[in-house]
């Protein structure tokens, strides 16, 4: 009881001080080893007034990116008076086909493959040191692909792959690298350069396989690539949301509850011929 009392004072404070920001984007930030940083998002037309106290988040972080992207459908009829003036303090705002949940990261992937990309959503408020301790995360094992938020990949007895609904939710008490962290875009997620597969960004292959599943699609690109994923921290806290809920949100009971996750992780599988084995090598790709 106590601990939720910290908890929620804590995140009044956040809030407040997110209703408050007027943080701006300095030009020329890289990584030190010389890399662009890059935060990219997506949000749909219908959520853009509401994205206010996210983007604030990122702005104020305290490892400052490169660029912070948010991608709007190529249809939008009017980029409304409050992004607008994000674009003043740093955001940069790109038109581009939507592609569902993927366009998130796909577009960025394409426009700057060389770069360190961390994913986020358009509906959580990220706290101060989110980002730093992703980078301290790169640069301790620059060759895994790091995340906050993660769940625990499960078999069942007979050695197949047990449904979503019994994964380690949270993957609560495990930290570091394992095929098995499955990394959830909600808690962000940074991405190396090359750490997925070329075909992440194969529209209409991922629109066959994956295509209300965007953490199941750039899951299983890693796989396919022979990168491990990696847990920052080994307890996670869920971040606060804003109002209202994303277009994403909105698939979640058909991909969890309906088994939708279950049926597109499996067609991946099917359509690589990727063994389940691939899941237990605790340690792949570059470290």
């Amino acid at each position: 009881m106590f601990r939720n009392q910290i908890n929620k004072f804590k995140d009044s404070q956040l809030l407040r001080r997110l209703k408050q920001d007027t943080s701006k984007l300095a030009a020329g930030n890289k990584l030190k080893n010389d890399k662009q940083l890059i935060v990219s998002l997506t949000s749909i037309e219908s959520r853009l007034h509401l994205l206010d106290l996210t983007l604030n988040s990122l702005l104020s972080q305290s490892v400052q990116p490169t660029m912070i992207i948010l991608w709007l459908s190529e249809h939008i009829e009017q980029i409304p008076a409050n992004i607008k003036a994000f674009e003043a303090r740093g955001v940069t705002v790109k038109l581009c086909e939507d592609v569902g949940p993927h366009t998130k990261l796909v577009h960025t992937l394409v426009q700057y493959p060389e770069a360190v990309i961390v994913t986020a959503d358009d509906d959580t408020l990220y706290p101060k040191q989110w980002l730093a301790e992703l980078v301290d995360a790169y640069f301790n094992r620059p060759g895994a692909i790091h995340c906050h938020r993660a769940h625990y990949i499960n078999f069942n007895a007979d050695g197949t792959l047990a449904p979503y609904t019994k994964w380690g939710w949270l993957a609560q008490g495990i930290v570091g690298a394992d095929n098995r962290i499955f990394p959830t875009g909600v808690g962000g997620v940074l991405y190396p350069p090359g750490s997925l597969h070329p075909d992440t960004t194969n529209i209409a292959l991922f629109r066959k396989l994956s295509p209300k599943a965007d953490d199941i699609w750039f899951k299983f690109m890693a796989l396919l690539q022979g990168t491990v994923s990696s847990k920052v921290n080994s307890r996670f806290r869920e971040y606060m949301t804003t109002e209202g809920s994303q277009e994403e949100a909105k698939l979640g009971p058909q991909n969890v509850g309906g088994g939708g996750n279950d049926k597109q992780f499996q067609a991946c599988f099917a359509h690589y011929n990727l063994p389940l084995s691939v899941l237990n090598q605790k340690q792949s790709g570059p470290q």
